[in-house]
């Protein structure tokens, strides 16, 4: 694997919150990455002498916020930066052209859109940087991230690439075909993608295998491959390995149908005849499920399964056996949470609105009734609280608790972008104050650091 390292700089801070004074104090003081953009001057001996005791590192269980600096009129001043929770800056990367940072939450890597082709991952756990080596043209737009896997669903060229190793992949080169990657097994072993065909494909080596004469084909969390055949009159279940070993006929459905692999291992058949299917072949029917859109939501509980269809969110409660469509949720976001609650919101100002679901008891409580949404900037890992951005065009947030509660998070400034800490002990919300770029990472009401020109938050773990 060729991968380019790039250089650490400004490990040392002098233990505030105050990034760069400006934009001319950066150039001449942050060292440049090789191979990315041309050598730097050497910091001076007053700018030397200035520097305090170094900052003591994350302990383990610690989360850092990663985001961009640097103004955005000059890209070739951009800045990693690497800060603690509280917003101290440990390390800054000098990457040319960089525009945004992509994380996946409570995750572990971050990928940086560097423009021009260039795409850098910095890990939480090591702190390096690096470059991605893409063989010719590199991706655009937004990846995918789950794990150690990133995707992007290019409609020309998709790729996919580890992110702790192994060379990105050039999908449409390797399959002959532009495919869009779907679900990512738990462990990141493996990709579910779809095209005119659908590949299980290795996410290390590249190599894949094609599964034909299906209708629906599902990647479960932890690698079985859930297929339904339609037949004559009926469509039969099957179940396999990644590798297609250990193939055998789970059941004999009235109708075809999309399954979804749940987590005490049955599969919920959703269609016009859906069904909950056990391990063994047994069937046990409930209401339809039509118009699938998207890929459902299992809840980590096991007992909801929340499916986007054309007639809105669909609660499936598998305790009770029961189908329900969410009223007025049609052009909803997807659901986005991973422990007990999920949020969403409408992605269409005429219909405002958001909603929270509690997945223990298979309930549903509105919020915002009254107030224009446009998304979900991010959400606590246990999903107690969600940032969302509301007003004309997302120029505000707010930050809602499962009990209604309603948070500002600032006053008079245009908010950009919020990510919440994982643990929801602490905000980064970037801001356009006056035209000018702010990031205020916030611990409580009179708690927070300001920094200048800081933009495109978010957060890392710093362990396995």
């Amino acid at each position: 694997m060729v991968v380019l390292l790039l250089s650490l700089v400004s490990a040392c801070t002098t233990g505030t919150a105050d990034p760069a004074a400006s934009e001319a104090a950066a150039v001449d003081t942050v060292p440049v990455i090789p191979g990315v953009t041309e050598a730097a001057p050497v910091p001076s001996p007053s700018a030397v002498a200035t520097v305090a005791p170094p900052v003591p590192r994350p302990r383990a269980g610690d989360h850092i916020l990663v985001d961009l600096e640097g103004r955005v009129t000059n890209r070739d001043a951009a800045d990693v930066v690497v800060r603690t929770e509280r917003g101290v800056e440990l390390d800054r990367y000098r990457l040319a052209g960089a525009i945004e940072v992509h994380a996946e939450p409570g995750g572990r890597w971050a990928l940086v859109d560097g423009l021009e082709g260039k795409w850098a991952v910095l890990d939480g756990v090591s702190g390096t940087l690096t470059l991605l080596p893409f063989q010719g043209q590199a991706p655009q737009g937004a990846p995918g991230i789950q794990g150690p896997v990133a995707w992007w669903n290019d409609r020309e060229r998709p790729w996919l690439s580890r992110l702790d190793g192994s060379d990105p992949i050039d999908l449409a080169e390797r399959l002959g075909e532009a495919v869009q990657v779907q679900s990512v097994t738990a462990d990141g072993s493996h990709a579910l993608a779809t095209g005119s065909r659908t590949y299980i494909i290795d996410t290390v080596s590249g190599d894949s295998r094609a599964i034909e004469q299906t209708s629906f084909v599902s990647l479960a969390p932890d690698g079985r491959v859930l297929a339904v055949t339609p037949g004559a009159g009926s469509a039969l279940l099957t179940v396999e390995d990644v590798d297609g070993g250990g193939r055998r006929e789970l059941a004999l459905l009235a109708r075809p149908g999309h399954p979804i692999p749940l987590a005490d291992g049955r599969v919920l058949v959703a269609g016009q005849s859906s069904a909950i299917v056990g391990d063994d072949g047994t069937q046990t029917a409930v209401p339809p499920i039509l118009g699938v859109e998207s890929a459902p939501i299992v809840s980590s509980g096991g007992r909801v399964v929340v499916v986007p269809t054309a007639e809105g969110l669909t609660l499936v409660d598998l305790a009770e056996g029961t189908v329900s469509v969410i009223a007025d949720t049609v052009g909803h976001t997807p659901p986005m949470g991973g422990g007990r609650w999920l949020w969403s919101v409408s992605a269409d100002p005429s219909a405002p609105g958001a909603l929270v679901i509690d997945t223990e008891t298979a309930t549903v409580v509105p919020l915002l009734p009254d107030t224009p949404t446009s998304e979900i900037g991010s959400v606590t890992l246990d999903g107690s609280l969600a940032a969302v951005l509301t007003g004309p065009g997302g120029s505000d947030a707010v930050i809602l608790g499962v009990d209604g509660g309603t948070q500002p998070v600032v006053g008079d400034a245009r908010v950009v972008d919020v990510a919440l800490h994982p643990l929801g002990t602490f905000s980064a919300a970037a801001l356009v104050v006056d035209t000018t770029r702010l990031l205020l990472v916030r611990e409580g009401p009179d708690q927070e650091a300001q920094i200048d020109t800081g933009r495109s938050p978010v957060w890392l773990r710093t362990t396995e």
